[in-house]
């Protein structure tokens, strides 16, 4: 019986591709991505990671429910088709860029203020701000969505996240999104990011 390379007391039972050594279950799960950096293409990970998505949309699911039956009380119908939009382009440039929950409240603060009337002078965007910007602001200039009305529901979902957000779930919110909002495949997949909402 061969044991696990990290504990050296239980069965090493899976092959971990970045030690290349056989480990077990339960050190698999408490030094993935901690003290372990693991490959994208281990499926032990890509199995957590499933499942830590689907966990995370249950709770995203849940909660935007509530939000979204506020703004509805409040005559905000629209302003929740933005972040519905708004979402649907997060979701695909996250499932490209590593980020984590306080990146995407960056880049919402970013987004927010490239899109206001008054131009502050500051530090270099965020790379993930950069993005989101890059990505809507085109939609923006041909009249595809309203600055005012994107300002607001960025500016809504970033305030949203703040209530949202843990800091020892520093991904509950992007791994929420992300099982939520699954890559799209075929023909609706090559239409593009934008849709007007």
């Amino acid at each position: 019986m061969m044991l696990c390379a990290l504990c050296g007391q239980r069965k090493g039972e899976r092959t971990c591709p970045t030690l290349a050594a056989q480990i077990c279950g339960r050190c698999c799960g408490t030094h993935r991505r901690k003290t372990v950096q693991c490959v994208p293409s281990c499926s032990f990970l890509q199995a957590a990671e499933r499942h830590v998505r689907e966990r995370r949309a249950r709770e995203l699911s849940q909660a935007w429910g509530e939000w979204q039956t506020q703004l509805s009380a409040q005559g905000q119908t629209e302003l929740w088709r933005y972040v519905e939009a708004l979402a649907r382009v997060l979701a695909e440039i996250l499932q490209q860029t590593e980020a984590d929950d306080a990146h995407v409240e960056a880049a919402l603060g970013h987004l927010a203020q490239t899109l206001s009337p008054i131009t502050l002078v500051g530090a270099a965007p965020p790379m993930l701000g950069r993005v989101l910007t890059d990505t809507l602001l085109p939609a923006v200039e041909n009249g595809r969505l309203s600055a005012p009305r994107l300002r607001d529901a960025t500016r809504a979902l970033g305030e949203w996240l703040v209530t949202y957000r843990q800091e020892d779930a520093p991904y509950r919110f992007v791994h929420g999104l992300l099982g939520l909002l699954p890559p799209q495949e075929g023909p609706r997949a090559q239409q593009g990011l934008i849709e007007r909402p």
